[in-house]
């Protein structure tokens, strides 16, 4: 799997969670910790907390496991993901408004990750 497709499918899994704004940053030429980022909003800690869990097991179902996790014990405004080469951060709303990451990578090509072939799992 592609990081690319990875991407792709973490943010189908968030999407498929009822995450609200996922949005996927090609962030590889940018910065040297990552190739992709995705960005979501959970609508509540306990929601946020369903979410990763669920992607946790869905991206485990694919021979794939997160090799840090932050924000998640105990559960906090934002989770942070770390599959490598996608990192995965979900923030409450108040919280992604207050940190925009959006901004900071701004600079970053989105993946239309909605449109892709491979969105759907």
């Amino acid at each position: 799997m592609t990081s690319a497709d990875k991407a792709i499918r973490i943010a189908q899994i968030c999407d498929d969670n009822k995450a609200r704004d996922v949005e996927v940053f090609e962030v590889s030429r940018l910065c040297s910790f990552t190739d992709h980022l995705v960005i979501a909003t959970g609508l509540s800690l306990t929601h946020m907390r369903a979410t990763t869990e669920n992607l946790a097991r869905e991206m485990k179902q694919d021979g794939l496991r997160p090799l840090g996790l932050e924000g998640f014990e105990p559960p906090g405004p934002w989770v942070l993901a770390d599959y490598g080469d996608v990192v995965v951060h979900l923030f409450l709303e108040e919280t992604r408004k207050y940190y925009n990451l959006e901004r900071l990578w701004g600079d970053a090509p989105r993946l239309a990750w909605q449109e892709s072939p491979h969105a759907g799992g």
